[in-house]
C-alpha cells in the first residue's frame, strides 16, 4: 500500500487508494491490520465528559462497552475524540471557543496509544496542518525497530467551517 493516503475529494498520491468511507476494502486493495486498527481508532467515537461538549449538547456519544465498570484498565477505552472537532471552529486562538491543530494531533495520539503499549507498533507520530479552512493530520507508524515508517493522511473534518 502507498506510504501516502489523503481523505478528502484531491489527490495526493494517484497510486494512493482513497480510504473514505472506511470498509474493508477500497480499490480492490485490501488492508492489512495495522491499517483497519489505525481506521478503527481514529473514527469510533471515545466517550467524553460532559464539560467536553459545548453548552445544550448532551450527546457524548462512545461506546457503552467503555463504562467504568466494563474498563479493566482504567483510561483503557476505544475510540478517538476527533468526532468533538467537526462541531467547532478551527482557531489558534485561546480565546475564541474551537479546537486547535495541537489538539487534534493530541486526539489522534491518544486514540492510538494502545498500539504501542500492546506492542502493535514500535513508534507513532502525528503531525497536522491547516489548509485553508479544514485541519488535515498525518499519522505516521513504525511497526518495528528498523522498519520504514509508513504515513497516512486524514482530511475534510473541517471543510467549510468558520
Amino acid at each position: 500500500m502507498s506510504d501516502h493516503v489523503l481523505l478528502s475529494d484531491g489527490v495526493q498520491n494517484a497510486n494512493a487508494p482513497s480510504i473514505w468511507p472506511p470498509t474493508a476494502e477500497w480499490a480492490g486493495t485490501s488492508l492489512d491490520d495495522l491499517e483497519r486498527s489505525i481506521y478503527t481508532s481514529l473514527f469510533s467515537d471515545a466517550r467524553v465528559d460532559q464539560s467536553a461538549l459545548p453548552p445544550g449538547d448532551f450527546d457524548r456519544r462512545g461506546w457503552w462497552g467503555d463504562s467504568a465498570a466494563l474498563v479493566e484498565v482504567p483510561g483503557d477505552v476505544w475510540g478517538s475524540k476527533l468526532w468533538l472537532a467537526q462541531r467547532a471552529k478551527l482557531t489558534e486562538d485561546p480565546n475564541i471557543p474551537g479546537v486547535s491543530l495541537e489538539q487534534i494531533r493530541q486526539w489522534a495520539i491518544e486514540a492510538l496509544q494502545h498500539m504501542v503499549d500492546d506492542g502493535v507498533v514500535f513508534a507513532l507520530e502525528a503531525i497536522t496542518e491547516r489548509q485553508g479552512d479544514r485541519a488535515v493530520f498525518q499519522v505516521t507508524t513504525v511497526r518495528e525497530r528498523g522498519d520504514q515508517p509508513e504515513s497516512f493522511w486524514f482530511d475534510a473534518l473541517w471543510e467549510g467551517r468558520r
